[in-house]
């Protein structure tokens, strides 16, 4: 009977760190797909600003000649434009890697869980046989 509720025991928990893993997973998978949309939104931005500096350098090189102060002010405007845009991905980027740490640790912490859990396990079935 001891047994037989030990063995319950050691289902449920079971059961539970399997419910505690499926909860992980999902968990990491809204981060993975969070992660994903702020790459979509890093790249579309990187491309819209590719786009608009193409953009800017055909314009500039059509008007050089007759506009060369209003190009110089353009080309001010746009390095302000890319630094502020660079420091938006730094940002973007520290955000990354903090989550991305997050993510680690929790993976650490779920595994050293289920490492304490399955040596106690083995703990209970030694001391049951």
């Amino acid at each position: 009977q001891e047994k037989t509720m030990l063995e319950k025991k050691v289902a449920d928990e079971i059961e539970s760190r399997k419910q505690q893993m499926d909860k992980f997973k999902a968990q990491l998978g809204k981060a993975l797909e969070a992660k994903q949309a702020a790459d979509r939104k890093v790249d579309q931005a990187i491309a819209a600003e590719k786009r608009a500096v193409e953009n800017a350098a055909r314009q500039v090189e059509q008007e050089k000649t007759m506009l060369e102060k209003k190009v110089a002010d353009e080309i001010e405007s746009r390095k302000q434009q890319m630094d502020k845009f660079k420091a938006q991905l730094g940002k973007a980027l520290e955000a990354k890697q903090a989550a991305d740490r997050k993510v680690d640790q929790a993976i650490a912490a779920e595994k050293r869980a289920v490492e304490n859990a399955a040596r106690q396990v083995e703990q209970e079935k030694t001391m049951l046989e």
